[in-house]
């Protein structure tokens, strides 16, 4: 931190300087001298703002040096507070957020934030987790110091809201006249989305030192959680890239690719539809952090349409929402659209982008979960950089973006000069705004957050369906417990039964498995389990998926129970964590083992768990002992040792082995272990990251490779098998030759340098 003392001492010296200079000399904003007067009045309107603080004018400076033009920015955020004690963003890395040309590394921002902590009784950080990559991941908790002292009553309050079973309405009423709303704001998600993750550092910093009344009032009344960097690997290796490759470029019509070819260890832009799998770390840590403090409002800080989208959706909505819910999407984005426009900042819209009916975004899981999930969409460059943009054939929702319409009132310019800090105005002016409203409404927010639970249980109880139930015999237990411990993992009740019973549906026996609906996230369990029917007469494409149901997904069969006498049920458990079926070996004495063909994944593994010994698979169907075993089914000859392994494979994968006395007399072909390797290519990596994690996942090894890898042929003799992801988006031309030679090569490969590219087993050298 720099000294505080000189630094105030050059303050002084320079202050009258600044006074002048920002409208007079300094030329902050480079427009004519016809526009000086546009000018001193936008400094006069931050000094205003600015009177309760005192003011860091070398920062503020920059503000205005890095902002293209007075009405991208409003009075709020057009200053930075000087604090004696507690250090700024330019304290710690030597410039302001979204200042031209610079990116931040994840290890700087988190430098920065605990710099921050340890010197703000009003901050705390606390690492939630690590990623694929092993580099930690963190949350930054900022509210006042007495709520800070009271973190865990105040959790407690919010856990006990979540559940209106066990809160009255009484309980949650005093509850939410004394808790405290607590938001999530994640940025960082989308990597190359380069605004968030530089904004959030300023914003901290001003609402833990400014004596603001509305920063004041946001302290006392918010309980607010930042998640800095979401995508830790990706950030990591963007900022690296950019560093490496493109810092000198200034327009993008002229620019190689603006992202490396790989974010995270596995996923790229679809990260963000991760939301039901949770196969992400950084997806498991969002949900450990809903479950842990149940926040009553997210937001998730994107960058992508002109100039800021505060969403809303055009709908058709999931029908599984509270329209609770969807009235405070409507409430919070029209109140930000007005402060903005207050302001006079153009381009500010909701509506017109997105529909709000897929469910497995990062953010919809507090959607799915009874709170209220929104999102921003702030003008970006995918650089650090300042460029002129061309609005003028941009359109949403079958409007051009420059159109004034009632869902944006004061539309952008065909031509806009953007910088980074445009989208750092932009971006924390409408989350001020947002906090703002939130520090005015927290009971109201907090007994919302009671009332949806209260409703999904309502509707669990009075109408159909009433439940699922998930029979115990299927034909693959790992699936049927893969879908049971997804449930659970979405905090949602699953029961067992204990005794036989009957619905109208049918006769289920103990053992079965029972989803009511009658619980807090009942609507969540139905939207995870139902057949979605997208509306035909929607008067706007499907923004993204359009059904997901998972019994169908996992292969699992899944009845929907209309009748009500099944929540009369005394004879259910609750399952209290993951669940196995750990496979059994039968018979003694074998001559050899055999293994029904049941299509379970788990075959795939055991393969190669057993790779020491010979395996027949059968070329038709055969019976033993009254049992068909079908096509494809598995032969083991008994060796010394074999049983050993095969219990615990048989434990592990959920597969039950039977011994036979002698050879089953059947047609068999050895299942041989292939040689595999997966070919990707530098321009669409996302569809072979999800097939990497599920071949590591199986525990089938795999050669990476690239062109280069199948320039130098001889692939047959090395390769049985070549997998290819699908390959959206990528001409014949891209996938022969790559990236576009023009701009050179674009190597990635670790350096000292720039040593985030990270290593993926591979045959092949990795070249462009």
């Amino acid at each position: 931190m720099v000294n505080r003392g000189l630094q105030r001492g050059i303050h002084y010296v320079l202050a009258l300087v600044v006074v002048m200079g920002i409208c007079e000399s300094a030329r902050a904003y480079d427009y004519d001298e016809a526009d000086a007067t546009q000018g001193a009045g936008a400094e006069a309107a931050w000094r205003a703002v600015a009177r309760w603080d005192d003011v860091d004018e070398i920062g503020t400076k920059d503000i205005h040096r890095h902002t293209t033009e007075p009405r991208y920015i409003s009075p709020l955020v057009s200053y930075i507070p000087e604090h004696s004690k507690v250090p700024s963003p330019r304290d710690v890395l030597g410039y302001i957020a979204g200042a031209e040309g610079m990116l931040t590394r994840p290890v700087d921002t988190i430098r920065y934030f605990q710099a921050l902590a340890d010197a703000s009784p009003n901050v705390s950080l606390v690492q939630t987790g690590t990623t694929e990559e092993g580099r930690p991941m963190h949350v930054v908790i900022i509210t006042d110091a007495a709520n800070m002292a009271r973190l865990e009553e105040y959790k407690g309050f919010t856990a006990a809201l979540a559940d209106p079973r066990d809160t009255s309405p009484e309980e949650a009423r005093a509850i939410s006249e004394n808790g405290k709303p607590i938001m999530h704001i994640t940025a960082g998600l989308h990597s190359p989305e380069t605004g968030p993750r530089e904004m959030v550092m300023e914003l901290a910093y001003r609402l833990a030192v400014s004596k603001h009344p509305d920063i004041v009032k946001i302290r006392e009344n918010v309980i607010l959680l930042i998640t800095p960097v979401t995508d830790v690997d990706g950030r990591a290796k963007v900022v690296d890239w950019y560093y490496r490759y493109l810092k000198d470029y200034e327009t993008r019509d002229y620019m190689p690719s603006m992202s490396p070819p790989y974010w995270g260890k596995y996923a790229y832009h679809d990260n963000n539809r991760d939301g039901i799998q949770m196969a992400l770390k950084l997806t498991q840590v969002y949900m450990d952090i809903f479950l842990e403090w149940h926040p009553t409002y997210s937001i998730d800080l994107h960058e992508s349409v002109p100039l800021l989208y505060v969403s809303g959706g055009t709908g058709p909505y999931n029908p599984n929402i509270d329209p609770i819910t969807i009235r405070e999407w409507q409430w919070f984005a029209h109140y930000e659209l007005a402060e903005l426009q207050r302001y006079n900042m153009p381009g500010v819209w909701t509506w017109g982008y997105y529909t709000g009916w897929n469910p497995s975004y990062l953010l919809w899981i507090t959607n799915n979960h009874n709170s209220m999930g929104r999102f921003y969409e702030t003008f970006g460059n995918s650089s650090a950089r300042t460029m002129e943009r061309d609005l003028s054939n941009s359109s949403f929702a079958g409007r051009k973006i420059s159109e004034r319409t009632w869902y944006r009132a004061d539309p952008p310019d065909k031509k806009v000069m953007w910088s980074m800090r445009n989208n750092t105005n932009y971006m924390q002016s409408g989350v001020l705004a947002s906090l703002k409203l939130l520090s005015q409404n927290g009971p109201t927010l907090l007994e919302n957050f009671y009332k949806k639970g209260q409703n999904t249980i309502r509707i669990g109880e009075s109408e159909p369906p009433y439940a699922w139930v998930i029979p115990a015999e299927q034909r693959d237990p790992s699936r049927l417990a893969y879908l049971l411990n997804q449930l659970q993992r979405h905090a949602i009740e699953v029961h067992r039964a204990t005794a036989d019973f009957e619905v109208e549906e049918g006769d289920y026996k103990a053992g079965d498995f029972v989803v009511r609906l009658d619980q807090p996230y009942g609507r969540h369990a139905r939207n995870l389990l139902e057949v979605q029917k997208f509306p035909k007469d929607a008067e706007h494409r499907p923004y993204d998926d359009v059904s997901w149901t998972l019994g169908l997904i996992y292969r699992v069969d899944t009845d929907r129970i209309d009748d009500a006498s099944i929540l009369e049920m005394d004879d259910l458990e609750l399952l209290e964590g993951p669940v196995s079926f750990p496979g059994r070996i039968g018979g003694d004495d074998p001559e050899a083992y055999v293994l029904k063909n049941t299509g379970s994944n788990s075959l795939i593994t055991a393969r190669y768990e057993l790779k020491r010994y010979r395996v027949l698979a059968a070329d038709e169907a055969f019976e033993i002992d009254g049992e068909t075993y079908p096509e494809g089914s598995w032969i083991i000859k008994h060796r010394r040792g074999l049983k050993g392994v095969l219990t615990k494979v048989a434990q592990n994968l959920m597969l039950d082995f039977h011994a036979v006395e002698e050879m089953p007399e059947v047609s068999t072909h050895e299942l041989d272990l292939p040689r595999i390797a997966l070919y990707h290519n530098w321009i669409s990596t996302q569809a072979d990251g999800w097939v990497r994690m599920a071949l590591e996942k199986a525990g089938v090894p795999y050669d990476y490779i690239a062109d280069y890898t199948v320039q130098q042929g001889g692939l047959r003799s090395r390769y049985d098998v070549i997998i290819m992801a699908h390959q959206g988006g990528v001409s014949g031309k891209m996938l022969v030759h790559g990236r576009d030679p023009k701009f050179g090569q674009q190597a990635y490969q670790r350096t000292k340098e720039f040593p985030s590219a990270q290593t993926l087993r591979s045959s092949a050298q990795q070249h462009r």
